[in-house]
């Protein structure tokens, strides 16, 4: 089995979910002065207001009275680390008591990490549209892309999957493809809390939606992690025995040569660079705002860093806030290689009209009609290296 080494640094910010999140006022207070927020330790705060006085501590969460006003009476110079399970940089537009932070991943001891089934699922999104652009006869007929309904058409990328990346998980192409959960290299790496909102087409224009906000708990930008990608070389030894006796089809070893480390980061990184460019040129026609202007900065970034990439390096996006396009490929509405548009406009509008489940809009609305931003920065944006 091939194993390697790999190095993950986020180039933005990056959340990837655990599903849970901390509550103000409880489970978390803000040290404006130190610019942190805290996660609370339930112990460390036993210690500083004593057992005898738990009822008080319960009655100040119950009556949403402020908790670290609470602490404060009984330790007048209450610091970070009196109360800290671990921190959190708080830059700017911070959470009021009232609101919640949702908590990045952590495994059973209380780590952060990045799962390596998100960074599978970005890879397997980049293969399925290359495949899907070499041979994008099969997604132009409409009979593949969904089904009818009494309520229209249902739009379903089952039959794509099995199309083009197998029928099960036995005949899966990726299944020779495992993929370790990554570790930030600094054990004592911070966290930070960012304010995510949702850039949406008015019609006066681009703008945040103002009350549809929420915080979410990132690894910053520049921050190191530590994993493996693993290609069962064994088990592709086996399948090319298969196929060659005849128990097998050969539907996965026409794409063994996709599964090399060298093949799958030039995929990655021009299916990356190609979304990127993609979006800039969007905005081109777009009326823009200052909060834009600063996203399409970063994009700008992102875009010369995918175009100069070394030897043995990809960039990808992953996690929440990657939005429609990198969370599918994008390849509804993107070019084969050839140059021509993947599906009929006809076929396209059909499509979007289910995608946008039960909100009407006419077909010439722009698809998609927001965009996710934290502090006006793309979440995601990651370099892979080995």
């Amino acid at each position: 089995m091939a194993q390697n080494n790999i190095t993950l640094t986020t180039l933005t910010p990056l959340h990837i979910g655990s599903g849970k999140e901390y509550a103000g006022n409880f489970e978390f207070l803000y040290f404006k002065e130190a610019g942190k927020i805290v996660i609370v330790d339930d112990v460390k705060v036993l210690q500083i207001i004593g057992k005898e006085h738990i009822d008080e501590w319960v009655k100040v969460i119950d009556q949403k009275k402020n908790l670290y006003d609470f602490l404060k009476s009984y330790r007048h110079d209450l610091a970070v680390e009196d109360v800290a399970q671990y921190v959190m940089d708080a830059p700017t537009n911070l959470p009021t008591s009232s609101q919640s932070i949702k908590q990045f991943m952590q495994d059973g001891v209380g780590k952060h990490y990045i799962a390596g089934s998100s960074l599978k699922g970005a890879i397997r999104t980049a293969l399925l549209t290359y495949l899907i652009k070499q041979e994008p006869a099969f997604v132009a007929q409409k009979k593949n892309l969904g089904f009818e309904n009494r309520n229209g058409f249902k739009f379903k990328d089952s039959e794509i999957v099995k199309h083009y990346l197998g029928i099960d998980p036995n005949h899966d192409i990726l299944r020779l493809l495992q993929v370790g959960d990554f570790y930030p290299t600094q054990a004592s790496a911070e966290t930070q809390c960012l304010k995510s909102g949702i850039m949406n087409l008015f019609n006066n224009g681009w703008n945040y939606k103002r009350e549809q906000y929420g915080f979410v708990e990132c690894l910053p930008a520049k921050t190191k992690n530590q994993g493996t990608i693993h290609i069962n070389e064994n088990l592709k030894k086996a399948i090319e025995t298969k196929v060659r006796e005849g128990k097998e089809r050969d539907f996965l070893t026409q794409h063994f040569q996709h599964l090399t480390l060298p093949a799958l980061f030039k995929i990655i990184n021009d299916h990356t660079l190609e979304l990127i460019e993609s979006e800039i040129v969007f905005w081109e026609d777009e009326d823009k705002n200052e909060d834009i202007e600063d996203y399409l900065t970063i994009l700008e970034d992102m875009k010369e860093i995918a175009k100069n990439i070394t030897d043995k390096t990809c960039i990808m996006r992953v996690g929440a806030g990657s939005g429609w396009d990198f969370m599918t490929g994008g390849w509804a509405k993107a070019k084969d290689k050839n140059g021509e548009y993947m599906l009929e406009d006809e076929i396209w509008d059909t499509m979007k009209r289910s995608l946008r489940y039960k909100k009407s809009y006419s077909d010439d609305v722009i698809f998609p009609k927001t965009r996710k931003l934290s502090n006006n920065q793309p979440l995601g944006f990651v370099k892979l290296n080995y």
